[in-house]
């Protein structure tokens, strides 16, 4: 029984070790390189080009949170209070704008209209990043119980629904604002393709890779300094905020009744569809028309087939470690009383500028010692395992969070160690949470671009395989590789929903 009754710590130990040398050792490492060079990283950060790149950077963001928020809130509210005809369709798909890569979104509606300058920049990043304002808004609202909705139609009708639930679901919608400002941050190659005709707009993003390809590690460390700390502000707010909201389901909560929209349903339904169809059938629809024919599509596979297949590899075995490190991570969390430390700790590597990430994984794993790590494919598992972690840990430390602790605390008096407690009474409950979770480690796998950028090894991706032919292949070649890509991407999201009917949640 001692033998069994040490399995939780080892695990425990296990993750914590992934999380600080897969995540949180490259980021020190990274901002280390201020001390070899302070006069160099001092005059990085001091520059009025870094600053005014900076703000311009967070000018894109606020033009997007401006828009994507309210919009997130509006649909959120259709899609989870009203009796809106294909609501549970539309709710399911919601998401898939988010999982695809933004550059496939800028070939998407760059070959259909003319895109070009700050304005586009905005709108793709607006169809990439709104489902994270939709999704947070809407669990936010699922947290009222009929009684409260009840009562607020005798008073005021639907009206002052609306009104109580927009203003509810106001925190939790930034909150998924907040996590598409740290993508934002991160991103250079939508803004250098959309920005290449025209007026040069040059980001935040932009400067840290140009300082790295001059050499220059102080300055990078230097000036990713304000990203990372603005970005590990945001975060940390809203991590305590979502602790907050998770908490305000009770134990007898009772879904409401759909409201009626009676004559207002057909209108309702359209404009649902113009807002979400756009982000996701559309690009499918327009990289199948502009690949043309199915030979061109077999031809780019055929060229590109060994790419696809690390991407795979690397996505489920990403993923695979992502939820295998979560776990205990989040059992830990449980028994913390600030729960909500270990939370920004696992944040930190996301909120890290990922250039800056990039660089720090050089610094620890490029060592004759362990060379074999560093150019195969399990340094490109580490980086986005790390990466992305959080995005396993907190929906599943949430759904734990909800769970009756004396399920387990009886299996416990009956001798069951952490292993068989977690198999036969957490993961029954919570199976469904995990897959879900899975499924979105997958899909962000493949969408990474900016930390593969610096990797020797992840050049093999079929991302940045699909970003250095942009310029170069035909247009239809260049479709085709992203169709590959948005297949692949999309294929686990199907499969969840086929085999569970739900939608993931992200956080």
């Amino acid at each position: 029984m001692l033998a069994r009754h040490r399995e939780g710590p080892a695990f425990v130990l296990a993750a914590l070790l992934f999380l600080a040398v897969g995540g949180l050792l490259p980021v020190a490492l990274s901002l280390w390189d201020i001390a070899g060079d302070p006069a160099q990283g001092m005059g990085a950060l001091t520059s009025g080009i870094l600053w005014g790149r900076f703000a311009t950077s967070l000018l894109i963001c606020l033009y997007t949170l401006a828009i994507m928020v309210p919009l997130g809130m509006l649909q959120a509210w259709f899609l989870v209070r009203t009796d809106l005809p294909l609501r549970h369709i539309l709710l399911a798909i919601a998401p898939i704008p988010f999982f695809i890569p933004p550059l496939v979104h800028v070939l998407t509606w760059f070959r259909i209209v003319p895109l070009e300058g700050t304005a586009a920049v905005v709108l793709v990043y607006i169809l990439s990043y709104q489902p994270l304002a939709l999704l947070m808004a809407a669990r936010s609202m699922e947290q009222t119980g009929r009684d409260e909705i009840d009562a607020l139609v005798l008073q005021g009708g639907r009206l002052l629904v609306f009104l109580h639930d927009m203003r509810g679901a106001f925190p939790s919608a930034m909150i998924g604002g907040i996590l598409a400002l740290v993508f934002i941050l991160s991103d250079f190659a939508v803004v250098d393709f959309l920005t290449s005709i025209g007026p040069k707009v040059t980001v935040y993003a932009d400067t840290l890779y140009s300082h790295h390809l001059g050499g220059r590690g102080a300055a990078v460390a230097a000036a990713s300094l304000p990203g990372l700390v603005l970005c590990m502000l945001l975060l940390a707010w809203a991590l305590r905020l979502r602790r907050a909201i998770g908490q305000t389901t009770g134990a007898h909560h009772v879904t409401p009744r759909p409201l009626a929209l009676g004559r207002w349903s057909i209108p309702a339904v359209l404009l649902l569809f113009v807002l979400i169809l756009p982000g996701s059938v559309v690009p499918l629809a327009s990289l199948a028309w502009q690949t043309g024919s199915t030979t061109v599509l077999v031809e780019e596979f055929m060229v590109a087939r060994h790419r696809l297949l690390f991407s795979i590899l690397i996505a489920a075995a990403g993923a695979t470690v992502m939820v295998l490190v979560a776990i205990p991570l989040a059992h830990l969390a449980r028994l913390m009383r600030r729960p909500w430390i270990l939370d920004t700790l696992v944040m930190l590597p996301f909120a890290a500028p990922a250039l800056l990430f990039g660089i720090g994984l050089i610094r620890v794993w490029n060592h004759p010692v362990i060379d074999h790590i560093y150019t195969s494919f399990w340094i490109v598992v580490i980086a986005v395992a790390a990466r992305y972690l959080a995005f396993v840990y907190l929906p599943y430390s949430g759904g734990l969070d909800r769970l009756d602790p004396c399920h387990e605390e009886a299996a416990q008096l009956e001798g069951a160690g952490p292993l068989r407690r977690f198999l036969h009474v957490v993961r029954p409950m919570l199976g469904r949470t995990l897959i879900a979770a899975w499924c979105v480690a997958f899909c962000l796998t493949l969408r990474e671009l900016d930390t593969l950028v610096m990797l020797r090894a992840g050049q093999q991706s079929l991302t940045f395989h699909l970003y250095s032919n942009v310029v170069f292949a035909r247009e239809d070649q260049v479709a085709a590789i992203a169709l590959i890509l948005l297949m692949v991407t999309m294929a686990p999201l199907f499969l969840f929903l086929l085999v569970t009917g739900r939608r993931a949640r992200l956080v």
